[in-house]
């Protein structure tokens, strides 16, 4: 009788850990650790000008609004971007932590040709190239992962005029790196163990430039002025977490 108990109850704790096993929940995603990828969306910006001021030619004082009417005006930087990403992840439970870079080439393109001068005066503003090193904080559901995001932006911006004269047709330029700051959020999610996929929504502020735009020979026609930039940037992403 008590060989047959002792066998009943060994028979018993042998089972144990294979219920448990049976009824314990699988293992979820970890999000811990180095990714790289690649990103691509499309930007919508604002080119601001303030405090435009003009001198015809060389020697001359500038004065405000001369020959083109206006002391400011606005155009809208829209297009493509494509470029790389660079992050790491530390997962507690739930809630994951972490620090994200990437830097993209810009096709965003904007031109204003409102006002114009006798010489059929016209400008265009461009976006070359944009990045952001931005914090993320999200929570996880096993492969999904939802997370806010902010941190520094920073780009190249350059500015043109165009000037149609009878003997020469000029175009002038000038760049200037910008930063700022961003703010936004989104959705990744785990394809595989190593590959996940992303969408991702950016509002940023690139803050304020100087751009001072001179054509030279046949005539000055000489800017100065104040720049501003914001916009909006919609991507998606492919990661590889190593």
């Amino acid at each position: 009788m008590k060989l047959i108990a002792a066998s009943t109850l060994a028979i018993g704790l042998l089972a144990v850990p294979v219920m448990a096993a049976d009824i314990a929940p699988a293992p979820t995603y970890s999000w811990d650790g180095v990714y790289v990828g690649v990103v691509g969306g499309y930007t919508w910006n604002n080119f601001n000008l303030s405090n435009i001021k003009f001198q015809d030619l060389s020697g001359e004082a500038f004065i405000p609004g001369r020959d083109l009417g206006v002391t400011s005006w606005s155009t809208s930087m829209d297009g493509g971007s494509l470029g790389g990403t660079l992050g790491w992840n530390y997962q507690t439970g739930a809630f994951v932590l972490g620090l994200e870079g990437d830097i993209s080439y810009d096709w965003a393109n904007g031109d204003n040709s409102k006002y114009k001068d006798t010489a059929d005066f016209t400008s265009e503003a461009d976006m070359t190239w944009f990045g952001t090193a931005r914090v993320r904080a999200g929570y996880a559901v096993d492969r999904a992962l939802i997370y806010a995001t902010g941190g520094l932006a920073y780009g190249d911006v350059e500015g043109k005029i165009h000037d149609v004269y009878s003997t020469a047709t000029i175009t002038t330029n000038d760049s200037n790196g910008m930063w700022g700051w961003t703010i936004g959020g989104g959705l990744e999610y785990a394809i595989t163990d190593n590959f996940t996929i992303k969408g991702e929504y950016l509002y940023y502020d690139l803050g304020q430039t100087d751009f001072s735009v001179s054509e030279g020979a046949p005539g000055w026609n000489k800017i100065n002025a104040n720049v501003d930039v914001n916009g909006s940037i919609v991507r998606a992403g492919l990661n590889y977490r190593f």
